[in-house]
C-alpha cells in the first residue's frame, strides 16, 4: 500500500516537504507548535502518504513523539526535523505502536498487516 511504501522507500519526504512548505506562515523556515503548524504539517504529511483520515494522531499523540524531537524545549522544528517527526509518527502506527487519534483510542495496531506487502 501506499502507506507501507513511504515508510520503505523514503517517498514521505516528498509528501511531507510540501505539507511543510504550506504550514509555515512566516518566511523563518520553522514551525511552531503553539501556532498549530506542526500538526498541520504533519496531518497533511500524512494524509498526503495515503493515512486514513480517522488514523490521523491528535495532537496529544503528536506531542508525545514532537517531545522527542524538541530537545530544546523551543517548540520548533525544521524541515528536516519536520520530516524525521513524521516519519517516526507514520512507522509508529505502521509497526503497531499506540499513537493517540482523533477517534479516540490507539491507532493503527496492525496497520502494517491490513496494508498489505510494500511493493
Amino acid at each position: 500500500g501506499t502507506v507501507a511504501r513511504a515508510v520503505v522507500d523514503g517517498s514521505l519526504a516528498r509528501c511531507a516537504m510540501p505539507a511543510f512548505q504550506e504550514a509555515v506562515r512566516d518566511r523563518s523556515g520553522l514551525l511552531r507548535w503553539s501556532e498549530g503548524e506542526i500538526q498541520a504539517c504533519v496531518r497533511s504529511a500524512l494524509r498526503r502518504c495515503g493515512l486514513a483520515p480517522e488514523l490521523l494522531p491528535d495532537d496529544d499523540g503528536i506531542r508525545r513523539v514532537f517531545s522527542l524531537f524538541d530537545t530544546d524545549d523551543s517548540g520548533l522544528l525544521d524541515i528536516r526535523e519536520s520530516i524525521c517527526l513524521c516519519d517516526a509518527l507514520l512507522r509508529a502506527l505502521c509497526f503497531g505502536i499506540a499513537v493517540p487519534h482523533a477517534e479516540g483510542g490507539a491507532a493503527a495496531p496492525g496497520l502494517m498487516r491490513s496494508l498489505g506487502p510494500a511493493s
